[in-house]
Formats: structure tokens, sequence, C-alpha cells
């Protein structure tokens, strides 16, 4: 039964290491995408397209969401 439950906290330590780093690549995203678009409002350019942002948004609140599940 312990061995078990050892396997099982390993798994979820796995799935939550790479729920960590999707959540790392998506904030790098962000990140980027604000670089991008301060970039281009600087050189009078247009900004970041609603629809994009929302993308974005909806998947750092399901990642952030998938980590407190497992927290």
């Amino acid at each position: 039964m312990i061995a078990g439950l050892r396997q099982e906290r390993q798994a979820l330590q796995a799935h939550i290491a790479r729920l960590e780093r999707e959540l790392q690549q998506a904030r790098a995203e962000a990140v980027q995408i604000k670089k991008q678009a301060s970039e281009q409002t600087k050189e009078g350019g247009i900004s970041i397209a609603g629809g994009d942002r929302d993308l974005l948004a909806a998947r750092i609140r399901d990642l952030i969401a998938k980590l407190d599940a497992y927290l």
C-alpha cells in the first residue's frame, strides 16, 4: 500500500512539474506579447488583437486552475 502511494505521489509530482512548465511558457509568451505590443504602440502600430489576448488569458487561467487542483 505504501509503495502504491509513493508511486502515485511521484506521478502527481511529475504532472505538477509539467503543468508548472506549461505555466512558465504561457507567462513567457505573455511577456513577449506585451513587449511586442509596447514596441508597436511606440511605433504607432497596432497592439495585441483582443482574441489573442483573451486566448492567452484563458490558457493561463486553465493552467492555474489545474495547479490549484493538485495542490
